[in-house]
């Protein structure tokens, strides 16, 4: 199932998106893609009936879920959104957000950490200049399931980033994935380094390896 608005509708509200979740027959649904942008009507008012989505969706496997520059109120709270998830079965997560709190990343972090299932992982925290660099890495030390085999990562514009922690942090977790075959973190507009990018290179050489900086 995929909703999405791809021409920024300044028209879409939350009882629109609400009637949409509601009517979604969900038991048997294995993928859900959510992906608004730009929606400046849209609040954290769809939550209710997003949550009650999810908890109907017993068998879902893959979740996308983007909310891109959406109004400042429409900020999603992933603490009672992931602990709505009822599935056994999750293999593909995709988070793609331009605004979360240090709560929300907490939640997440302890997400990621139980659920030893996921295979694909896709985190973007674009432009959330609010977190400290201690949240960001609490979501690296999360990722640690033995079944992960894709890790895609964009914390472009996360600027407390810096290349004695970060750096660390992806050493000390990203190198005991067995299963991992393809790693992409993107860095811009952060304060990581070219050097610091270049000292994670030879710790992937065997697997597709994609770092950006500045």
């Amino acid at each position: 199932m995929c909703i999405r608005d791809r021409t920024k509708c300044v028209k879409t509200t939350d009882d629109g998106i609400s009637s949409v979740f509601s009517s979604i027959s969900s038991e048997k649904l294995k993928a859900l893609h959510i992906s608004l942008k730009c929606c400046s009507l849209i609040t954290n008012g769809i939550q209710p009936s997003l949550c009650e989505l999810l908890r109907r969706s017993g068998e879902l496997s893959h979740l996308h879920l983007c909310f891109w520059d959406c109004s400042p109120s429409s900020t999603i709270e992933l603490t009672s959104l992931l602990s709505s998830l009822t599935t056994k079965n999750l293999e593909r997560l995709d988070l793609i957000l331009t605004s979360i709190s240090s709560e929300s990343v907490q939640a997440l972090a302890s997400f990621l950490g139980e659920n030893q299932s996921l295979r694909e992982v896709t985190i973007w925290l674009y432009g959330c200049k609010n977190l400290e660099e201690n949240h960001i890495i609490s979501i690296i030390d999360s990722l640690k399931g033995n079944e992960l085999q894709s890790i895609e990562l964009n914390f472009t514009g996360c600027n407390s980033l810096t290349d004695q922690n970060f750096c660390k942090a992806i050493e000390r977790s990203f190198t005991k994935l067995k299963q991992l075959k393809y790693l992409e973190i993107l860095l811009y507009r952060t304060q990581i380094t070219e050097e610091g990018r270049k000292s994670l290179l030879p710790l992937f050489n065997s697997i597709p390896f994609n770092i950006q900086v500045d």
